[in-house]
């Protein structure tokens, strides 16, 4: 999955969720845009954090995003992927994902 942060048609910067279906991989994209548009989009979606080329996100946005464009077996999946997360030490104490920014 990546959450990208770039700047959509009417010219504002937009949060979406491409390869939803990926719980493979995890990471954030930000095409064509600073450390602070990504801070704002991700703040006012309710999304996340960054800090320097790391982002924390929440897992309840990750869902919303997904809903509909996933198959039936995806929240097991996405469960796994949080789980493996937390083994490997990039869940916060609020259960919150970090996510390495990728600068496109």
């Amino acid at each position: 999955m990546i959450v990208l942060v770039a700047t959509g048609p009417g010219g504002e910067t937009a949060l979406t969720l491409e390869e939803p279906d990926d719980c493979g991989k995890f990471h954030v994209e930000a095409r064509g845009v600073d450390h602070a548009a990504v801070a704002a989009t991700l703040a006012k979606a309710g999304a996340g954090t960054i800090s320097g080329d790391d982002a924390t996100i929440e897992p309840t946005v990750v869902e919303r995003l997904a809903a509909g464009r996933v198959g039936a077996d995806w929240a097991a999946r996405f469960t796994g992927m949080l789980a493996y997360a937390g083994q490997k030490g990039w869940l916060d104490e609020h259960g919150a994902v970090r996510a390495h920014i990728e600068w496109t």
